[in-house]
């Protein structure tokens, strides 16, 4: 049976696809828990499981200045950490950015991969350096792993944190293993670092926003990915 592999790094990720829950045809999801190593095991487990195409999913953080929060991103490319290049399925990226293009404005871009979460400054400089659309963890782990194994793959994000807006660098240490938030650990953070709670305000209505409009997506392309349409 055709089926496709799906790559978040949260569980509010994976949340979005919960209305192909028990169809046949439903994705295969793994969660990464916004950690690249583990982001690695599950795209390489995934590639090898028999699915007929991989997919990078989710929030990312913008490197074009120009995006806003909400805005859907189809990658074109992945550039890992390691200067490595990965193009995504020409075809499928293409019938993507179309087929969800007929509805709602999205942008087809590069995306870079980081094993950090990358403030504001380093964003800039990723514009500068890359012309890149957006930035997230998991996309480089799904590139060198469809690439691998032979596997078209593809990338769907969406801006959560604009390129001017910096996320507190232990933001990604109170996401747990399972894709959850770790509540305890983020409050106690941001207790002690009282001028963070704006810039979490920022992350939280721009993350609803992007999870809003990637729902919107996945309803138009289905629980392929539009992968067997291209």
């Amino acid at each position: 049976m055709l089926r496709v592999g799906v790559i978040c790094g949260l569980q509010s990720e994976a949340n979005i696809l919960a209305t192909f829950a028990g169809r046949r045809e439903a994705p295969e999801i793994m969660i990464s828990g916004a950690r690249p190593s583990m982001a690695v095991r599950a795209s390489d487990e995934l590639a090898a499981s028999g699915v007929s195409g991989l997919v990078s999913f989710g929030v990312a953080g913008g490197v074009d200045p120009s995006l806003r929060p909400g805005d859907i991103i189809v990658g074109t490319e992945v550039l890992a950490p390691d200067g490595r290049r990965f193009s995504t399925d020409r075809q499928w990226h293409e019938y993507m950015a179309s087929a969800i293009g007929k509805v709602a404005p999205v942008r087809e871009g590069r995306i870079v991969g980081s094993d950090t979460v990358v403030a504001a400054a380093g964003k800039w400089k990723l514009f500068e350096d890359t012309g890149a659309a957006c930035v997230d963890m998991e996309s480089q782990a799904v590139a060198a792993a469809a690439s691998a194994a032979g596997l078209p793959f593809a990338v769907l994000r969406a801006v959560a944190d604009p390129a001017s807006v910096d996320i507190p660098e232990w933001i990604s240490r109170s996401v747990r293993a399972d894709g959850g938030i770790d509540l305890a650990k983020a409050l106690g953070a941001a207790v002690i670092r009282p001028l963070d709670w704006r810039r979490l305000c920022r992350l939280a209505i721009g993350s609803r926003k992007a999870r809003l409009n990637l729902g919107g997506a996945v309803g138009i392309l289905g629980p392929g990915f539009g992968l067997f349409a291209r």
